[in-house]
């Protein structure tokens, strides 16, 4: 800023204030970058950091999910926790024939168990889903950490067929 030089309509000078600040100690854009080149990268690193710790988030908030064929049938399996824990999981379970369609038919049954162990009989344990939307949905109460042995039964038209995972519940 040059001394006699308009500002808003009123002649400044170095030394006179406007807004509280001091002529000469605001700078002169036309000479001088705003931004170091440091601060320019920087403030890039940081808006980077951010974006990855928001992936990683979004991408570790997604629960367990597993596809597997069964038959003539596409079974998808999501639990709502990733790694499973001790105690209860919401099971989501979607169920796609040859052309891709929901089959929303079917009686499915849900057995889970935990082998037995020295000192432990082996836990058994059933659920029933029931169909919403084009999902069947149940609670899986895993009574303790550990691996635990998944089957899913289909039976639709007197026809079964079952898909089989583990999950190591934490």
């Amino acid at each position: 800023m040059k001394d006699g030089q308009t500002v808003s309509g009123r002649v400044e000078r170095k030394g006179e204030t406007l807004c509280g600040v001091k002529w000469s100690e605001v700078p002169d854009t036309n000479n001088e970058n705003l931004f170091s080149e440091e601060d320019v990268m920087k403030k890039i690193a940081l808006v980077f950091s951010l974006i990855f710790f928001i992936v990683v988030i979004i991408g570790c908030a997604k629960g367990y999910e597993i596809t597997k064929p069964a038959g003539e049938y596409n079974v998808t399996v999501t639990l709502d926790k990733n790694p499973p824990a001790a105690g209860e999981n919401q099971m989501t379970i979607v169920v796609k024939d040859t052309s891709g369609n929901a089959v929303t038919d079917a009686a499915i049954n849900v057995e889970y168990t935990m082998p037995a162990m020295p000192g432990m009989p082996a836990m058994h344990y059933t659920a029933e889903p029931m169909v919403r939307g084009t999902a069947y949905h149940t609670t899986l109460n895993l009574s303790m950490s550990g691996a635990w042995n998944i089957a899913v039964k289909i039976t639709r038209h007197d026809k079964t067929e079952m898909v089989n995972f583990n999950v190591d519940a934490r």
